[in-house]
């Protein structure tokens, strides 16, 4: 595919307690998969929104970690040579993930939340684009129709 203005995966680099995280959008079908495999559920744990009475608890723990290994490849971890150059060096965190962020949950649901946002732009935004969407499609369906009801003048007799 020819070099396009305007495509082509973007990077965002995003400090949490003095870290630096590099974050390169998903592709397409990637992207696609995280945002109807989560749904509603990702605008409660990222967001901290509530949806009606969805709350935290309705991420399941699969869709968590299908979040968190989908998301840690795309991901460069900058540590600065403080004894050497000064320079950052950039690695990649799926090599120490689960040493990077023990005891550090906070920091992990921060860096998960600024994939997100890398991948799908300010996530208030993008959820209420989602959930409009969503809400529109409900709102289109047909309705099933009613064959009647007991006591309706068109039932027959018991």
């Amino acid at each position: 595919m020819p070099d396009l203005p305007g495509f082509g995966r973007r990077q965002k680099t995003i400090e949490i307690d003095g870290v630096q995280y590099k974050i390169t959008q998903l592709g397409a079908t990637t992207g696609g998969q995280v945002m109807f495999r989560l749904g509603r559920a990702f605008a409660a744990i990222i967001a901290g929104l509530r949806v009606g009475n969805l709350t935290v608890d309705t991420l399941d723990p699969a869709d968590f970690d299908f979040l968190v290994k989908v998301m840690q490849p795309t991901t460069d971890v900058g540590i600065t040579d403080t004894r050497g150059d000064g320079q950052v060096k950039w690695h990649k965190l799926t090599v120490d993930f689960d040493e990077h962020f023990a005891g550090r949950y906070p920091q992990m649901l921060e860096w998960l939340k600024g994939t997100l946002e890398a991948n799908f732009g300010p996530l208030q935004d993008a959820l209420g684009s989602l959930f409009r969407g969503a809400a529109a499609l409900s709102d289109s369906k047909p309705q099933k129709e009613s064959t009647g009801s007991p006591g309706d003048s068109s039932s027959p007799p018991v």
